[in-house]
């Protein structure tokens, strides 16, 4: 059962793409069957590397993927997102950058996941509430 819920939560995806010169639209899509709920980008950021180290997810800007009260099949939901450095400036495209792409969501069997993109989902016990 826990095999197949997890099967099911992967097919939640995620990618992104650079909608100015510096902010991201990350796009989450649920290939599922099911309609899935509490859909929210929990983190992006520069994978590891020597040229962008401190690149973080700005929290003075909110993902809008918060608001979603319900993902239903095949929908995908948009979320604007800006990184910055470790000067808290906004961070301008790199050709080929890597991002880690983390978030979260409810399935229609009321079970959390959280999920990083390339990596299978994983249960998720705490749920925080901003």
């Amino acid at each position: 059962m826990a095999r197949a819920a997890q099967g099911r939560a992967s097919l939640v995806t995620a990618s992104v793409l650079w909608s100015s010169s510096t902010t991201l639209d990350v796009c989450i899509t649920n290939g599922g069957t099911s309609a899935i709920g509490d859909v929210e980008v929990l983190d992006v950021r520069q994978a590891p590397s020597q040229d962008a180290a401190g690149w973080r997810l700005n929290p003075s800007i909110r993902p809008n993927a918060k608001n979603a009260c319900v993902l239903q099949p095949q929908e995908t939901l948009t979320a604007r997102v800006q990184l910055i450095d470790l000067l808290s400036e906004p961070v301008r495209p790199v050709p080929d950058a890597r991002l880690v792409i983390v978030f979260g969501f409810r399935d229609a069997d009321g079970q959390w996941w959280r999920r990083e993109i390339g990596k299978p989902p994983q249960p998720w016990e705490a749920w925080s509430v901003n």
